[in-house]
């Protein structure tokens, strides 16, 4: 079961990521593939994506979460490459509360992207002390993913939630799932009755 949703997981990615620079040779900096070697920049490869699914809602994101969490990017534990050029970092998070799902204090998550060799433009990777409201899948036992990669993980900021798309200021995720500054209580009563926002 576990290596059935494994092999899920890296096949969502491959439809997922549309160009992988560093397969081509190319990097997003537009400097030659060499150009690391010449100097002593760091080129690193931005890859775009194109997520597999597009969620309608709070209802369907959290249908289809099997954890929803309140809580605080620990520390990145791990790199891993999938297969080569695609990399996964593996972060802590200290769970403060559960929405949905068992009870857990702290989880592992899988993020596609290493610091300084793939990072995706729509969805950076967590930052250790950021907090979030996160909707996630477990795809091993208290190790997950963020669902549709931004659309899944809201931002925290003195009591307000933001979606990705108002951190980053790109349309990247559904209308539906756009939040800009709504107090904390009130996004997680949201979630927690299982609604949706007023248009």
């Amino acid at each position: 079961m576990i290596a059935m949703l494994k092999r899920d997981i890296i096949g969502m990615l491959l439809v997922v990521l549309i160009a992988v620079p560093m397969l081509a040779g190319m990097t997003a900096c537009g400097g030659p593939p060499n150009a690391a070697q010449d100097s002593d920049e760091v080129w690193r490869s931005e890859t775009g994506v194109s997520w597999a699914r597009a969620y309608g809602g709070f209802e369907d994101l959290g249908g289809s979460a099997d954890l929803i969490v309140l809580g605080t990017v620990g520390k990145a534990i791990a790199e891993e490459e999938a297969f080569e050029g695609v990399y996964f970092t593996v972060f802590s998070f200290d769970v403060h509360e559960v929405l949905k799902g068992k009870e857990v204090q702290v989880i592992l998550i899988d993020q596609t992207g290493a610091v300084g060799k793939q990072e995706l433009r729509d969805d950076p990777l967590l930052y250790p002390g950021d907090r979030y409201i996160l909707f996630l899948r477990e795809w091993e036992p208290d190790r997950y993913f963020v669902l549709g990669g931004p659309q899944g993980r809201f931002r925290v900021i003195d009591e307000r939630v933001y979606s990705m798309n108002r951190i980053l200021g790109e349309n990247i995720i559904p209308l539906a799932l756009d939040i800009d500054g709504w107090q904390e209580k009130d996004f997680l009563s949201l979630i927690v009755s299982g609604g949706e926002k007023a248009s």
